[in-house]
């Protein structure tokens, strides 16, 4: 049967000395792109901070973005989180100067806006391999959400995978980020050395039988616990959340 790699991304190989066309369906962006970002004055808007991505097909220069007549009245810097390190690096602190092809990232306004992205940003340099694999020892995902009634909410993900451990593993955990707005609950796991995590990958399916949650209270202080139903539970696996602090 034909594979549908639709939304997944792409991948060219090209062999010595070819001239191949390249040809796709839709389209890309070959104008400037506004990204609407707000200020912390709602919902889980954590204090200013706003994901955003590269929209254009080529890489951007990031002091460019930054130097913009209209970004640079919104917010001052740039955050890129760094896998080496496992940690947040500013555009002053290490992240990269060059943003690549749908590299996301965090920026902090100071008010409701448009982070613009122009053509003039583009350049050519950037280190995007283009290429996004299917894991084929990923069983399945777990996302337990805490939620109040104002809406605002915090979540984490439990991921089943063969090589998963109890250990920090940059390449199948994720880092977890707080809000940075201590109005919005938050959850998430934590590892023996305080190390706290958005993904836990501990193991696979039948190797991990419970999981440890933290759980901090919004500004309401009563929220509700429950599995995010977008992220099934696998086949023939049923969980239960406890509450052993109330």
């Amino acid at each position: 049967a034909p594979l549908d790699f639709s939304g997944k991304g792409y991948v060219v190989y090209t062999s010595a000395n070819s001239s191949p066309t390249i040809t796709a369906t839709g389209t890309y962006n070959t104008g400037q792109v506004d990204v609407p970002i707000t200020y912390s004055n709602g919902s889980n808007q954590g204090g200013g901070m706003n994901l955003v991505c590269n929209p254009f097909p080529s890489p951007i220069d990031g002091s460019l973005f930054l130097a913009n007549t209209n970004n640079n009245g919104l917010f001052t810097a740039y955050q890129i989180y760094d896998n080496a390190s496992d940690t947040w690096k500013t555009n002053a602190t290490g992240a990269p100067s060059s943003i690549d092809v749908g590299q996301s990232f965090y920026v902090q306004t100071s008010a409701d806006g448009n982070a613009e992205f122009e053509t003039s940003m583009i350049t050519g340099a950037g280190s995007n391999s283009f290429v996004r694999e299917n894991d084929i020892l990923e069983q399945g995902f777990i996302c337990v959400k805490v939620e109040q009634e104002d809406g605002r909410y915090g979540e984490t993900f439990i991921r089943f995978h063969e090589e998963g451990t109890e250990e920090w593993e940059w390449e199948k955990d994720v880092t977890f980020r707080a809000s940075g707005n201590n109005a919005n609950p938050e959850i998430f796991t934590e590892l023996e050395n305080g190390h706290q995590l958005l993904i836990n990958s501990p193991g696979a399916l039948g190797e991990v039988e419970e999981m440890a949650l933290v759980v901090e209270g919004g500004s309401l202080g009563t929220v509700s616990l429950f599995s995010n139903d977008e992220y099934k539970l696998p086949e023939g696996i049923c969980g239960v959340i406890e509450d052993l602090e109330t």
